[in-house]
């Protein structure tokens, strides 16, 4: 997938797909039955109790990037569980909202420099979490990543609701 090498430390869960003819990602927590089949896979393996956590359900009140699912590569293990890992672009627009936290934003943009985004990967992102009413202090804070990511100026005529140029850089 193009993705970090380096072991995770969790999964994060973004929620559950619901839906066969036309799936969505529903921002719904763990189910009973994964929540203790979890904890018996920490047990077996001596993993954090929160290996497998839906702490990024957050993430669903800005809204996921457009098109996640359909670009997530679907895994099945066995007839009764199907995970959906998003795809490269996705992982780097996610990465790129969760640098921006103050506590742990660090960890986040260090695995943002180890993927190495391409710009059109960083645009998908900057549009995606700039498409909508944010503060100042939030598009200074995309900026400075960007920046400091090593891309100078972005520009895209599909992202026309958006002067990248100005508005970001």
């Amino acid at each position: 997938l193009g993705l970090l090498e380096r072991p995770t430390r969790d999964v994060d869960v973004l929620g559950v797909v619901k839906g066969t003819k036309h799936p969505s990602i529903v921002a719904e927590g763990l189910s009973e039955e994964i929540t203790r089949a979890a904890e018996v896979v920490a047990a077996d393996l001596n993993l954090p109790s929160d290996w497998l956590n839906d702490s990024a359900l957050e993430i669903q009140r800005i809204g996921l990037p457009p098109g996640i699912l359909n670009r997530a590569h679907k895994e099945e293990f066995g007839p009764c569980l199907t995970v959906f890992v998003i795809d490269r672009k996705d992982q780097v627009a996610l990465k790129l909202y969760a640098a921006i936290d103050r506590r742990k934003g660090q960890r986040h943009f260090k695995d943002l420099v180890a993927i190495d985004p391409k710009r059109n990967e960083i645009e998908f992102a900057v549009a995606w979490l700039l498409n909508r009413k944010t503060s100042a202090q939030f598009r200074q804070a995309v900026r400075s990543i960007v920046t400091a990511l090593g891309f100078k100026r972005l520009h895209n005529s599909s992202y026309s609701s958006l002067t990248l140029s100005k508005t970001l850089l």
